[in-house]
């Protein structure tokens, strides 16, 4: 989780996640994420996996054809 939280910018990756599985947990606490202790929150022991991809749409407005093509 570190090597990710660093090549991603959010050194405190860790913490958010916790506070995530918190509030999945615990959906109607009323509670502000920054007044639970880390403590009182799941503890993460998995891996994470990363799989980057991207998508392009390329559209043409000025296209006469249309989506069928001539």
């Amino acid at each position: 989780m570190a090597a990710l939280a660093t090549k991603i910018g959010v050194p405190n990756l860790a913490t958010l996640l916790q506070q995530f599985l918190f509030y999945q947990l615990y959906p109607d606490d009323p509670c502000n994420p920054s007044e639970i202790p880390i403590a009182a929150c799941p503890q993460f022991k998995g891996s994470i996996s990363v799989f980057n991809s991207a998508s392009m749409q390329f559209y043409a407005p000025s296209d006469l054809s249309g989506l069928g093509g001539m």
